[in-house]
């Protein structure tokens, strides 16, 4: 049987929401963290979670391989071109 509730109020959320980190400024942040970008792996993480994390990369970068990984991911680009290949199954 549901249990009825009464809905979530502005200020019962805003004290089970206290975790939630400040917006981060991406473009201030790579060019804060630039000189940390050295190959021949130029990438940095901006957040390393225990679910999910979040890594910036700077190119030119080139893969020839493909690695699989169970979670999703998003690729979201600054600048230039991206060319990403997808492999599912044998194809």
């Amino acid at each position: 049987m549901a249990t009825i509730t009464e809905p979530a109020t502005s200020s019962s959320l805003q004290k089970r929401v206290t975790s939630v980190q400040p917006a981060i400024n991406l473009t201030g942040w790579i060019e804060e963290n630039r000189d940390k970008f050295k190959p021949p792996v130029s990438n940095r993480y901006l957040y390393d979670g225990r679910d999910f994390f979040v890594m910036v990369i700077k190119g030119p970068n080139a893969r020839n391989d493909f690695h699989l990984v169970d979670s999703e991911e998003y690729f979201y680009q600054l600048k230039g071109d991206i060319k990403v290949r997808i492999r599912e199954g044998d194809r």
